[in-house]
């Protein structure tokens, strides 16, 4: 029996609408619509809500040119957990001025009253006591391994952990850890990575990967077609901020410090191939590499001193990026979590307590 036009219509409509019902985020005029959203607030763009849903099944990175929404996806999931689960969300990114954008991206977008940041200006004690009683916390990654690690609280109640620029995620650095302590302690693990790159080699890529238990990648460029229509020209502006007189001062001796420990290099035949003004933080650590295979070879009485002016240059070059790109503070945090791990020898522990 053929059907008629008609009853086929009244079937694609039924069968759209139960697609549509079947979806984790509503659409209405134009605008996400969840009971954790404000109204009108999170624009409808369909490559978002595909990855936020993706999200939520599982851990997943999002690969984002920078000015796509990258936060944006991670309050839809955000969101949705906070619904369906009991728990807190923790949002990680690396320094304290994305700490704050991303706390106010939230507070503008979502039906959410407690949440808090966790920096370094933020003492231990109120940090343990924000913990237990705020639902989206954001923080630097080594206030959060340190808490742990010194048993102020644990991961197991956070229901999704985001990683903000999640291509850190190697080595040593805090991410990594964490990571690695949630799935530990996790009663629902679940993490969202984000970054506009990966890297640019496929081990550095997979090593991300695996640090962070990724299970899918989502990535976009520009030019797909479910994003191109959202692209818009970036125009950069920059402003030259100038340095205060105690920041000069303490640049004047990180300076002193790096150029002698160079100059000490440069006289044990290491980075002979360039002036000191012009050496790298690449420059040192390759330096570091090249002093390790040769003290493999023997010969070692002679490298010890490389060893240990290399080691303090690579601090102090550090030092001094922290102080001109974050300020004085987290140049502070740093230093003391040297100090307390009696990392720094006593040459350098004398400059800079000066």
């Amino acid at each position: 029996m053929q059907k008629s036009q008609s009853t086929l219509f009244d079937f694609s409509e039924e069968l759209r609408k139960r697609v549509e019902d079947s979806r984790i985020f509503q659409v209405r005029e134009g605008y996400i619509s969840h009971s954790l959203i404000k109204e009108e607030a999170i624009e409808a763009r369909e490559f978002q809500i595909n990855i936020a849903e993706k999200a939520v099944g599982g851990n997943l990175m999002a690969v984002l040119p920078t000015g796509l929404g990258k936060t944006i996806i991670a309050a839809l999931a955000a969101a949705e957990r906070l619904l369906r689960h009991e728990g807190r969300v923790l949002f990680l990114a690396p320094t304290k001025p994305l700490v704050n954008q991303h706390l106010e991206t939230f507070r503008r977008l979502l039906k959410i009253e407690e949440m808090a940041a966790f920096t370094g200006s933020v003492s231990a004690r109120k940090r343990g006591e924000q913990w237990n009683s705020t639902e989206v916390i954001f923080s630097t990654p080594q206030v959060i391994k340190n808490d742990v690690e010194k048993g102020r609280y644990s991961l197991e109640n956070i229901i999704l952990i985001i990683f903000d620029e999640a291509h850190r995620s190697i080595g040593k650095y805090a991410y990594v850890e964490i990571a690695k302590k949630y799935v530990e302690q996790g009663e629902s693990p679940l993490i969202l990575a984000l970054t506009a790159s990966p890297g640019g080699k496929r081990k550095r890529i997979q090593e991300v990967l695996d640090n962070l238990h990724i299970r899918s990648v989502e990535a976009r460029s520009r030019s797909d077609a479910d994003v191109v229509e959202y692209v818009k020209e970036i125009r950069i502006e920059s402003e030259e901020v100038r340095l205060n007189e105690k920041m000069v001062e303490i640049q004047k001796l990180l300076e002193a410090l790096l150029f002698e420990k160079i100059d000490k290099l440069h006289k044990m035949g290491f980075l002979m191939y360039k002036k000191r003004q012009y050496v790298s933080k690449k420059d040192i650590i390759t330096t570091g590499e090249l002093i390790r295979q040769r003290m493999g070879r023997g010969r070692r009485s002679y490298l010890f001193g490389a060893v240990h002016n290399q080691a303090i240059a690579v601090h102090a070059y550090h030092c001094l990026e922290l102080l001109e790109t974050q300020g004085v503070k987290p140049l502070e945090d740093y230093l003391g979590r040297l100090f307390e791990k009696k990392e720094l020898s006593r040459s350098l522990m004398s400059c800079l307590s000066m």
